[in-house]
């Protein structure tokens, strides 16, 4: 079942592009958007996910990926991490690698 959530949200942005007949998706960034400014101003609590860089967590040091993290008034409080199978560390350790090299830091 994650398999099949995984493998539909990587195109889902060209889904909403193709079915919009724009150029560009701008609901979802701007979704977003909003969701991260109410977590930094207090409105919301929890976790969201955005792109930090990783300082250790997940076993992960000098890469920027999206995880959750916990947000306050001054940016970043915290990473959650959160469980993961041994699957999902082997893919985001392949993504930390994948990230790496496209940047020429491998």
């Amino acid at each position: 079942q994650i398999n099949n959530c995984s493998n539909d949200a990587i195109p889902g942005g060209g889904q909403v592009v193709a079915l919009k007949k724009l150029g560009s998706a701008t609901i979802a960034p701007a979704h977003a958007t909003i969701e991260i400014l109410d977590h930094i101003r207090g409105a919301k609590s929890g976790t969201v996910p955005v792109s930090v860089m990783l300082d250790g967590e997940f076993g992960l040091t000098n890469v920027v990926l999206g995880v959750p993290v916990h947000l306050g008034f001054n940016g970043m409080i915290s990473v959650e991490e959160i469980a993961l199978s041994e699957n999902e560390k082997i893919a985001l350790s392949a993504a930390a690698d994948a990230i790496r090299k496209r940047l020429g830091l491998t």
